[in-house]
């Protein structure tokens, strides 16, 4: 019987003291390994040192979606081409004008509608579009570079009507600008 007693001391003892070297040792890592950049996991290359135009032009309207709301005056000229093409009919808004007409283009439906992230239909304008209109955009704008257009349709909440406003955006000297606009109520009419 003072065996068995002694043996099992002995058990507990030895058992008790292997967990303690047990503990003493670092836990197993849980954590996942490193890993390569997702770009290069996903393409299988680097991803590129500059943004594309798309991202330029996708931070630009950003910027420009904040600034519409017309407080802040200086940072919207600053983002508008002049002469600024408006009215379908290829008439011009300088520099000078713009004053007198900015309520007219950014009125409260743009105000209203234009800051919301989600707001219109963004699209890349066709290097073929066959318009005076939008020819005359293009010729303005840096060579080779895409066209992108904000369209946003909506419902007058004075008469009920229909109505859209539509910016045109294109890159000059190396910047993207507001380069056109037209609307369903027009800027010169």
């Amino acid at each position: 019987m003072k065996q068995l007693a002694c043996i099992l001391l002995l058990t507990v003892l030895f058992a008790c003291g292997s967990r303690r070297e047990r503990d003493k040792q670092p836990p197993e890592q849980t954590a996942l390994p490193m890993a390569e950049d997702s770009a290069v996991q996903t393409t299988g290359g680097n991803p590129p040192a500059v943004s594309t135009d798309e991202q330029q032009f996708r931070t630009f309207l950003g910027a420009f979606r904040s600034a519409a709301d017309g407080s802040q005056d200086t940072l919207l000229r600053n983002m508008v081409h002049f002469p600024l093409i408006v009215d379908n009919t290829g008439e011009k808004v300088t520099k000078q004008q713009f004053a007198a007409y900015r309520d007219r283009i950014f009125n409260g439906d743009v105000k209203r509608l234009l800051p919301k992230p989600d707001s219109g239909e963004v699209r890349v304008v066709d290097p073929d579009q066959p318009t005076a209109y939008y020819k005359q955009l293009r010729a303005e704008t840096d060579s080779g570079t895409a066209m992108y257009e904000l369209h946003q349709p909506y419902v007058d909440p004075v008469d009920g009507r229909d109505a859209f406003y539509t910016f045109i955006f294109g890159k000059k000297n190396g910047e993207y600008k507001l380069m056109g606009y037209h609307s369903s109520r027009g800027v010169r009419k």
